[in-house]
């Protein structure tokens, strides 16, 4: 291992909810205006959209036991995971919370939707072959198509921009880092380069340059940045608390994360800007 100057991106962190509630799970719209995300303002857990300042918040689901939302490319519908029958299924709802209806309805566990950029598709995680493993439907809930078949546990499903590829989370190495494959589920490879390391919550960048993820690299949750080819990973924020759930805006501009860094889990962004420190390198 040595060191190297290679190019890092040093952020400022803007806080975007301030709530003694825990916040989390932020995801943008695709017109950058609105957030959906995760609290338990009312006690459970439920979906809630807001302005990106952190304004105007609206909950949109109320059964306690919603996680997941993720945003149709043409931001008319919301997909998530819900615990509301007794089992993690996929629904999918409006933008506004109505219309709301089952996806995924299998007496396993169906969870981590992610739209395909021309939403036609989603992927999603399920354990009804007995383990995790990576799913593919129809943005209807029809056709569904099983992506990995590994003994490990594969999760945490993420869309290249041009739809032709996938980046997901495995611990099939022993400890869990990120794999590329193709849209149809062949081609694996390993994308980040730390074995040793826990890696978590891929997101690709809208304009397919660089892949955001979360890593214990440094000894404590970090959000990080690389290459789509898994290198040049550089890390984008330090902090003793946990940063995690990273996710691009949809101009790829700035990242929003939640971070417990005051305390209870608050949803932030970061405003980016090159600059140059040292990072290792094997």
């Amino acid at each position: 291992m040595c060191l190297a100057l290679v190019p890092v991106l040093l952020s400022s962190h803007v806080r975007i909810t301030r709530h003694p509630a825990e916040d989390e799970e932020p995801v943008w719209s695709p017109d950058g205006t609105t957030f959906a995300f995760v609290t338990d303002r009312e006690g459970g857990e439920d979906v809630y959209v807001m302005n990106v300042d952190g304004t105007s918040s609206t909950r949109i689901t109320e059964s306690g036991t919603e996680w997941d939302p993720e945003w149709s490319p043409a931001g008319g519908h919301i997909v998530l995971r819900s615990l509301r029958d007794g089992n993690d299924e996929v629904y999918v709802m409006n933008a506004d919370g109505s219309g709301q209806i089952v996806l995924a309805d299998h007496p396993s566990d169906d969870y981590g939707p992610r739209w395909s950029p021309d939403g036609s598709q989603i992927a999603f995680v399920s354990t009804r072959d007995g383990n995790e493993e990576i799913y593919l439907m129809s943005h209807e809930g029809r056709a569904t198509v099983r992506l990995t078949e590994h003994g490990a546990a594969d999760s945490e499903p993420e869309w290249a921009p041009d739809g032709s590829q996938l980046a997901f989370v495995s611990n099939r190495t022993g400890t869990h880092q990120i794999f590329l494959m193709r849209a149809d589920g062949s081609g694996v490879k390993r994308l980040s380069r730390h074995a040793a390391v826990t890696y978590w919550d891929p997101d690709w960048s809208p304009d397919g340059s660089r892949i955001a993820f979360s890593s214990r690299r440094g000894g404590n949750w970090d959000i990080y940045v690389m290459n789509p080819d898994g290198s040049g990973e550089r890390r984008l924020t330090e902090h003793p608390a946990g940063d995690l759930s990273p996710r691009w805006s949809p101009d790829s501009a700035a990242i929003s994360f939640v971070s417990w860094r005051d305390g209870n889990a608050e949803v932030y962004v970061t405003e980016s800007k090159p600059a140059v420190q040292e990072a290792d390198t094997e």
